[in-house]
């Protein structure tokens, strides 16, 4: 049985329990610009999926003068790393 007014921030099992119009995956810029514009319609419910803690108050995050202090910290910063990728200028195309 879904919730009809789930808390804005829940725990998995409570967002679970919810049935959503859209999921959003990612509650970053972008995320939550979507999300938003989606719920300009109050017929539609709207999910927004982000991993890791939420570190509500944490001053790390809430300042934004820190948010380079965050880099290469594991609690903020999933430091993924990319490899150059080759690419091919298409044949058709010169190439300036």
């Amino acid at each position: 049985m879904a919730i009809p007014n789930p808390p804005a921030l829940s725990s998995l099992e409570v967002f679970l329990k919810h049935d959503y119009d859209f999921l959003i995956a990612g509650g970053g810029t972008a995320g939550l610009a979507v999300a938003a514009r989606l719920s300009e319609n109050r017929d539609w419910q709207i999910g927004v999926l982000e991993a890791g803690a939420a570190n509500i108050g944490d001053p790390m995050i809430m300042v934004p003068a820190l948010c380079f202090q965050l880099l290469g910290k594991p609690q903020y910063d999933w430091a993924h790393k990319t490899v150059p990728q080759v690419s091919k200028t298409p044949t058709n195309q010169p190439t300036s």
